[in-house]
């Protein structure tokens, strides 16, 4: 089960989006990165399921690679972070530790972790990608810093972090991928930004903020990949958007989003990649499922998962609310959970979202169409990694057209 399960009731039962289910085999439970195999498969770490699924580019089909019954060695404890090595295996960032998966066997084998190879202990590594010599690279948001892992050894050390390399430090670096010259470009979370690294130095630069070229601003940038023109694309959670970077100028551009590329919107994007024909790859943690951009039109296509097929209006007659509402959530104070109700007159796109005080978004509730009438979302106090959230007070905030809605909560424990 996800471990922020969010679950969106029809509480009057007026209408529902219908969900059709594209590929066979077990449903996606919060598909992180994504990479690209040799062969064109498409593989995902799924974070709820503790398991790396592979995708079938064309049917859709999804199959275990390897999970708790599939595979020997130690299980999975947190995956999100993968990348494909030379040789055809696979490369998880797993929590404190990086795991190499059999591709066949699905077989996992620690690469590098406290009690394997030396130098600096991983804390929470989330994108991983590999150098043109094979090392291995994480981003760790939890030791902000960038670190090289020798892929035999496991041996670690800091290409760069507050005390090696100059420039602006890290904050939260999520995302990683290597450049055709081998630079570093690295995501950082809280600082909304795109940052290039010297592999060698460690020296850190702003290729791209909302100061630093032009375009919509970044409102939490997670995957990043490089395009074979040398171009950027990243997947922006928040925006439910992927952005191109010219990796020159850093100016950003829209590739698709809900006002860009039609098809199915995308919901909460996590991890991207690149298919060899240029198309892009997208885990969208919202949709439990991959979805295909294409790098020109922006037009979304459902790979594998769940797809929104429409909207349905079975009001049956009963009187639709008049106005937006954002009702107090119940229980408040809560643990471990708590029900946020809203109203919708029509039919609408809207974002439910969890922020803290500082106005930094801990998590989403739901982004996309509702349908009219009133509904309810329950919040396990959890942030988007699964995590628990800290006692405190919260932000819930209901965005749509035109409107803007917010009350707080308490989580008390």
């Amino acid at each position: 089960m996800k471990h922020f399960t969010v679950l969106l009731l029809a509480v009057l039962c007026l209408a529902a989006n219908v969900f059709a289910q594209v590929g066979s085999g077990p449903g996606f439970d919060f598909p992180a990165f994504i990479a690209v195999e040799a062969d064109g498969n498409l593989v995902v770490a799924d974070n709820s399921q503790r398991a790396v699924v592979r995708v079938d580019p064309v049917t859709g089909d999804r199959n275990i690679v390897s999970d708790a019954a599939t595979g020997t060695g130690s299980a999975f404890s947190s995956p999100l972070g993968i990348a494909v090595e030379a040789d055809g295996n696979l490369v998880v960032a797993d929590q404190a530790s990086v795991v190499r998966v059999d591709p066949v066997t699905g077989d996992r084998t620690i690469v590098s972790d406290t009690a394997t190879g030396s130098g600096p202990g991983l804390s929470s590594p989330e994108g991983i990608a590999v150098e043109a010599d094979g090392s291995l690279l994480v981003a760790d948001p939890n030791l902000q810093a960038v670190l090289r892992i020798d892929p035999v050894t496991g041996d670690r050390t800091i290409v760069s972090d507050a005390a090696t390399g100059t420039g602006p430090n890290f904050s939260i670096p999520e995302g990683i991928a290597v450049e055709a010259d081998g630079n570093l470009v690295v995501t950082d979370k809280d600082m909304d930004a795109v940052v290039r690294v010297d592999p060698v130095t460690g020296d850190r630069t702003i290729l791209s903020n909302s100061v630093t070229g032009t375009g919509s601003g970044f409102s939490w940038p997670l995957g990043i990949a490089v395009e074979a023109d040398g171009n950027l694309v990243v997947a922006d959670n928040t925006l439910a958007a992927v952005v191109r970077v010219d990796p020159i100028t850093g100016d950003r551009t829209v590739i698709s989003d809900a006002a860009t590329g039609s098809g199915s919107a995308l919901s909460s994007p996590l991890g991207i990649a690149v298919e060899a024909d240029g198309s892009l790859v997208v885990a969208d943690n919202g949709l439990d499922a991959v979805v295909r951009v294409d790098p020109v039109t922006g037009d979304r296509s459902i790979v594998s998962g769940d797809m929104p097929t429409s909207v349905e209006d079975n009001s049956g007659g009963v009187e639709l609310p008049q106005n937006y509402a954002l009702s107090p959530n119940y229980p408040n104070p809560f643990n471990p959970t708590t029900t946020i109700t809203f109203a919708l007159p029509e039919a609408s796109e809207v974002k439910l979202a969890i922020y803290n005080l500082a106005g930094q978004l801990v998590q989403t509730l739901h982004s996309g169409v509702v349908a009219a009438g009133q509904h309810s979302v329950v919040w396990n106090g959890r942030d988007f990694r699964g995590a628990n959230v800290a006692s405190g007070i919260y932000i819930y905030r209901l965005e749509g057209k035109g409107i803007v809605l917010s009350r707080k909560l308490t989580l008390m424990k």
